[in-house]
């Protein structure tokens, strides 16, 4: 039975944290222009949204087969970008969207990455780091 509820939490997570993603994005294009920025601001703003998918893709590879959806304790990576940062996935994830609503100009986009999906990426990143040491101290 035990078994049984973790792979329902895996299948739910595994479709519900790329809804939280997307409902960013539908906020962020909804309700777009909502505050005007000058040209360059957006161009920075382009930029950093390119910066930050590079970094969530570049984490991604470097997690190959161990990537998951929940945690749960496994081999502890330290190539790539995960020597430098614990959680780069994360960090990418939450400068993509932040750079996306702001330059959209969506107070809505950026209300729910700031308050929805970075408080959601948070505990995540706490629950990750929770697994790391159990498996650093076996």
């Amino acid at each position: 039975p035990r078994r049984n509820i973790v792979r329902s939490l895996e299948l739910a997570a595994t479709v519900t944290f790329p809804f939280v993603y997307l409902i960013s994005l539908l906020l962020s294009a909804y309700f777009p222009n909502q505050f005007v920025l000058p040209n360059l601001i957006k161009l920075l703003f382009v930029l950093t949204s390119i910066l930050g998918l590079l970094v969530w893709i570049t984490a991604y590879f470097n997690l190959g087969l161990l990537f998951g959806v929940l945690p749960k304790p496994k081999k502890i990576i330290k190539k790539g970008l995960y020597h430098y940062f614990n959680h780069p996935m994360y960090l990418g994830i939450s400068i993509t969207f932040l750079s996306l609503a702001l330059l959209n100009g969506s107070i809505h986009g950026l209300l729910y990455t700031l308050l929805i999906l970075i408080p959601i990426i948070i505990v995540r990143s706490i629950l990750e780091s929770k697994e790391i040491q159990k498996i650093r101290s076996l």
